[in-house]
């Protein structure tokens, strides 16, 4: 996904983004990859609980 993508399915103004410098490019991509590395993290803790029984509710 691009970074333009990503950022205005967020609300962030494509003009903003397309003003932004080289260094606030940087941090963005940044912060977007530690995004989908949290989302991986998440999705396999869920896997793995839900194949080890996890917490019983009810």
């Amino acid at each position: 996904m691009s970074l333009f993508a990503f950022y205005a399915a967020r609300g962030v103004p494509l003009d903003a983004l397309a003003a932004a410098s080289p260094t606030e490019i940087g941090f963005l991509m940044g912060a977007r990859a530690l995004y989908f590395d949290e989302q991986v993290a998440l999705t396999a803790a869920a896997i793995a609980q839900s194949l080890t029984g996890g917490e019983k509710r009810g």
